[in-house]
């Protein structure tokens, strides 16, 4: 608060808006990467230390792939960046997943009807 109580917040800002761009696209990659095995229902994969081999472990095991998980996370991306656009005065953003805590509540509570990874077979 001191920065912008004595005004030198324009001295604090000096770094290209491009720097804060890249980082910016940079953190998303790598979260839009790691949603791999939740979207496709991959589990049990070796962890490996870099990154990169995690990501190339996830589509080298596609086969593997959980119609589950794919029937609810696709629809919902798509929802995701289309809702907003036809009703933007609806907070899509807070519904849709709000909307998954229940589908996955009752789909954690008869597993057998349809398997979906939840954070409860995740950690338990």
């Amino acid at each position: 608060f001191a920065v912008f109580y004595l005004d030198l917040q324009r001295y604090c800002l000096l770094m290209p808006r491009s720097v804060f761009e890249g980082f910016t696209l940079a953190v998303a990659r790598m979260i839009g990467l790691k949603q791999i095995n939740f979207a496709f229902g991959l589990t049990g994969l070796p962890e490996h230390e870099e990154f990169v081999d995690n990501v190339w472990e996830s589509l080298i095991n596609l086969d593997k792939a959980q119609w589950g998980s794919m029937v609810l996370f696709f629809p919902e991306t798509i929802a995701l960046f289309v809702l907003p656009r036809l009703f933007p005065t609806v907070p899509w953003m807070i519904t849709i997943p709000l909307a998954s805590i229940v589908i996955g509540y009752f789909a954690a509570a008869d597993a057998s009807v349809w398997n979906l990874p939840t954070l409860k077979t995740e950690f338990g």
